[in-house]
């Protein structure tokens, strides 16, 4: 179930007498005026219980009849892996989590979810589970069996019209390989998409950046940068678990892209200072700074709504020890 304020915010979004879609900066005045508008739809909310019967979940998620056509639905989720053999946390099991995970892609209508740390067991299990219409694409980082940075995209929506996954490393081509003191190999994913609904082509990335070497995140993401500058004609967005906070020195080869990338927290930064908490742990909470950022092409998209999901599965379980990071993206018209 969404949290009551999410569930106000998409009703707020869709009403035409204050809109905040495309600004960065809010005045007080301005906030104040929010606040009273999230009051006055909360009363017209409960109103509609009482008297109609809705249940609050009506309003959780788009139905894809009411769904703006040139949005898409776009996940970065760090998905937390797990021994097949055990071994994990023996609270938050992938048993436990995996029934939350496939709602959540139900519930927000998922297009496209930029995964981290999925062995393929797991992989396996959770297209299994999922829709027919989900397609997994990426390759695992090194052995069979290991940890992916798999992009699943809904195949009723986008053509897969090519792919690739690239090493971050000195020889990015070479399975496996490793450069800079990384702890592990690590990778990038991309497809470029064709949406059959705008006619747009567009390309995802997906990443997850090294936990242990500075200079390993730091030369990883100047090639992933360095990538998506060769394909800045098309509208891009970067998904991933960066092992870092965004006021690191080494996020700047996107710093210095501001103008081309910018990270969908911007768009709303009151919502998400202090409360930007994404990898908690296990131990919940939201008070923090994200590791994990859905980045897009500033030109080619604005941003709907973004949110950091706090579900839980039951209301007991935690997703991933990350939570996931949620935005709906537009299509800007050339």
């Amino acid at each position: 179930m969404i949290r009551f304020n999410k569930i106000l915010k998409k009703v707020l979004i869709r009403v035409k007498e204050y809109d905040i879609l495309k600004t960065k900066t809010y005045a007080r005045d301005e906030k104040e005026n929010t606040v009273r508008i999230y009051a006055s739809y909360c009363k017209r909310l409960f109103l509609f219980i009482l008297l109609g019967g809705l249940s609050i979940g009506l309003f959780g998620c788009d139905k894809e009849e009411d769904r703006d056509e040139k949005a898409i639905n776009v996940f970065s989720y760090n998905m937390k892996f797990e021994s097949q053999a055990g071994g994990g946390d023996p609270i938050y099991t992938w048993e436990r989590r995996l029934p939350g995970i496939v709602n959540s892609f139900n519930q927000y209508n998922a297009d496209i979810v930029g995964t981290q740390e999925l062995r393929q067991w797991q992989l396996d299990e959770l297209m299994t589970s999922l829709d027919d219409k989900y397609v997994a694409y990426g390759e695992s980082r090194y052995l069979e069996d290991d940890e992916h940075c798999s992009i699943i995209y809904n195949s009723d929506r986008f053509t897969f019209l090519e792919g690739d996954t690239l090493w971050l490393s000195e020889t990015p081509e070479v399975v496996g390989s490793k450069s800079w003191d990384t702890s592990l190999p690590r990778i990038v994913t991309f497809i470029k998409f064709l949406d059959t609904v705008t006619e747009t082509e567009f390309i995802v990335f997906n990443t997850h950046l090294d936990h242990r070497s500075e200079l390993a995140r730091k030369n990883g993401l100047n090639m992933i940068v360095n990538l998506m500058l060769e394909y800045v004609e098309y509208p891009i967005i970067l998904t991933g678990d960066f092992n870092m906070y965004f006021d690191s020195e080494n996020f700047e080869a996107l710093k210095n892209q501001s103008d081309i990338f910018v990270n969908t927290f911007d768009v709303f930064p009151d919502e998400f200072d202090p409360n930007g908490l994404t990898s908690h742990g296990w131990l919940g909470g939201t008070e923090g700074k994200a590791i994990d950022f859905i980045f897009y092409s500033l030109s080619k998209f604005t941003v709907l709504n973004t949110d950091i999901i706090y579900d839980r599965w039951d209301d007991r379980f935690y997703l991933s020890d990350h939570y996931s990071v949620y935005s709906v993206l537009h299509f800007i018209e050339d």
